[in-house]
């Protein structure tokens, strides 16, 4: 769903020539900024950042490709001052050390609020070695007046004001030192921080420890190690960016099935068979979280460290993906059509039958397609994925042990339709989630609303190198399960119209 670049067909180490180039581009960098005595860009993006939005309109925007991806000639940033070496020597670097094979668009080095400074990226390249550190931050708030006046607990979020943070670093080694020309190493951590315990714990954990390699030209690609498995499949995010989030406020299936975040990573294995160019099938195991929700997650895996999680009945998941993914270029558009199926044979709790326990399993498909391009090998053969996008998703669970178990969504996006905005995306998102059935039989409801609705407008503005900030509202018809209801402990809603607004910072 993304304009997400492809795996690079030859494989890329550190020699000595491209140890030189680095350092080259990196020194010069550095010279430039002496002698014309710039002020160092982490203090110049402090300085940004407290000035606000006003820069929305009209400051340059740059559409970053993915650190793991085959770099092309992108839009880069335009500061001629201490960016116009660096744009070249920061596709060198993502080749070599960015982060390998994610399924969405990693960050890269191109596309970050420090760049080179004090030439540290360039420096740790040489070495074999990538950084990547990323904080991504959302509000969401309630906007109209329709709370009870009696305190109650929080059922959505957004009923009250909801704050959320995810801060991921990601260090890579490059194993092309060691004689493995296409393998790499990553280890990172994550810092979650959320006001609404149902968003997740909030705490400090393990995001990754894997080692990734490639063979038979990349015909093969296999990962081993601690991973977030939400990295690896379905592509949820908007336009196939970190920075874009989520597809919709509600798609949270596969997460509530088991499937792995970023903060609640685990022991998996995953491989793709690249079928051809455009064809692939992708296979995976991963133990899932627990059945019981954020709240024994954070209790009896605090740092996501754990093997296995003791005295709990946490089980294993088996992930298969076929899909079909053409990426544009300027003759051709994005396609993307992906469909899965997922089993969990952890015990997840069933509603008709009070006290025992069933297995998990979830199917979805989604397909995105650039219906009309905005540039051409004439006008701007440099951002090929700028256009219009129309796209959809549906997502199956068992409705006795879910409580959301079906999903559809359509959505339209519009990536770089600004003039001057190529990195810009306006969205359209429409969804519809059924709630489970037997769940309310089981609480008693007497006025169910079997279903939820809910539109979100949004615009995703790229302000600067590495700062994006995304606005919107969000209008939902029966907010949370059970919403035409009030008891002591939740609040009646029979919608909600929520002010969204968030940040992405990479560093």
């Amino acid at each position: 769903m993304s304009t997400t670049g492809k795996v690079p067909n030859k494989c890329v180490r550190l020699g000595e020539s491209e140890r030189r180039n680095i350092e080259q581009a990196g020194n010069e960098v550095r010279s430039r900024d002496d002698r014309r005595g710039k002020v160092n860009s982490s203090i110049a993006a402090l300085a940004i950042l407290s000035c606000g939005v006003a820069a929305l309109g009209s400051s340059p925007a740059a559409e970053a490709q993915g650190a793991g991806d085959a770099v092309t000639a992108a839009s880069l940033p335009q500061d001629p001052a201490n960016r116009s070496s660096w744009a070249s020597s920061c596709r060198q670097l993502d080749q070599a050390v960015g982060i390998k094979s994610w399924v969405v668009r990693s960050p890269s080095s191109c596309d970050t609020i420090l760049g080179d400074s004090w030439g540290f990226r360039s420096s740790l390249a040489s070495a074999g070695i990538g950084i990547s550190l990323y904080s991504i931050n959302n509000f969401s708030s309630n906007v109209m007046n329709n709370d009870t006046t009696q305190p109650k607990t929080q059922a959505f979020g957004g009923q009250k004001p909801t704050l959320s943070s995810l801060t991921n670093l990601y260090i890579t080694y490059n194993l092309g030192a060691l004689g493995d020309a296409d393998g790499q190493l990553v280890v990172g951590g994550t810092a979650t921080r959320n006001t609404w315990v149902s968003l997740g714990p909030s705490g400090n954990s393990l995001n990754s420890a894997y080692w990734y390699q490639s063979l038979f030209n990349k015909k093969l690609e296999f990962k081993i190690g601690y991973m977030a498995m939400a990295l690896e499949y379905i592509g949820a995010q908007l336009g196939g960016t970190l920075a874009g989030g989520a597809n919709g406020i509600s798609a949270s299936i596969q997460y509530s099935q088991g499937l792995t975040s970023p903060a609640l990573s685990s022991p998996s294995a995953s491989i793709t068979y690249n079928i051809s160019k455009d064809f692939y099938d992708r296979f995976g195991i991963t133990r899932s979280t627990d059945p019981g929700g954020a709240t024994p997650n954070f209790t009896y895996n605090r740092t996501s460290t754990r093997f296995e999680i003791p005295n709990r009945e946490v089980g294993a998941i088996a992930i298969n993906e076929f899909g079909y993914r053409h990426r544009p270029d300027e003759n051709s558009s994005l396609t993307w059509v992906r469909a899965g199926y997922f089993h969990n044979d952890s015990g997840f709790a069933s509603y008709s039958s009070p006290g025992t326990t069933s297995h998990s399993t979830v199917e979805y498909i989604l397909a995105d397609h650039q219906f009309l391009k905005l540039s051409s090998a004439h006008t701007d053969p440099n951002t090929p994925g700028r256009g219009y996008y129309v796209g959809g998703t549906f997502m199956n669970a068992d409705c006795d042990i879910a409580l959301f178990c079906k999903y559809g969504e359509v959505r339209l996006y519009g990536i770089g339709i600004i003039p001057n905005r190529p990195a810009d995306i306006v969205s359209i998102i429409g969804n519809h989630s059924m709630f489970s059935g037997a769940a309310e039989a089981a609480r008693h409801i007497v006025a169910p609303h079997v279903a939820q609705n809910a539109l979100t407008l949004a615009y995703l503005a790229h302000i600067t190198p590495g700062w994006y900030i995304n606005g919107g509202l969000g209008f939902t018809e029966h907010p949370a399960f059970g919403s035409s209801i009030t008891t002591p402990t939740s609040n009646s809603y029979s919608s909600a119209l929520n002010f969204l607004l968030g940040t992405s910072l990479f560093f």
